[in-house]
C-alpha cells in the first residue's frame, strides 16, 4: 500500500508542487517507513504551503525528539 500511496503523492506534486496535503502524505509515508528526518521535512513543507491544514502539525509533533 505504501508504494502506491507514495507514487500517488509524487504524481500529485508533479501536477501541482504547492500541494501541502501531498507533502503531508509523503511525511506520513516516511514516518511509516521510519525515515523520521524525511517525515519532519515533509511535514514542515506541508505546514509552510498549507498553514490551515491541521494534521501535519500533529504529525510533526509525533516525530520531533523529546
Amino acid at each position: 500500500m505504501l508504494p502506491r500511496a507514495k507514487e500517488a503523492a509524487r504524481r500529485a506534486l508533479e501536477l501541482d508542487p504547492s500541494l501541502g496535503e501531498a507533502h503531508a502524505s509523503l511525511g506520513l509515508i516516511a514516518n511509516a517507513e521510519r525515515d523520521y528526518p524525511s517525515a519532519e521535512a515533509e511535514y514542515r513543507t506541508a505546514i509552510e504551503l498549507s498553514p490551515n491544514y491541521a494534521l501535519p502539525y500533529m504529525w510533526l509533533g509525533l516525530v520531533l525528539p523529546e
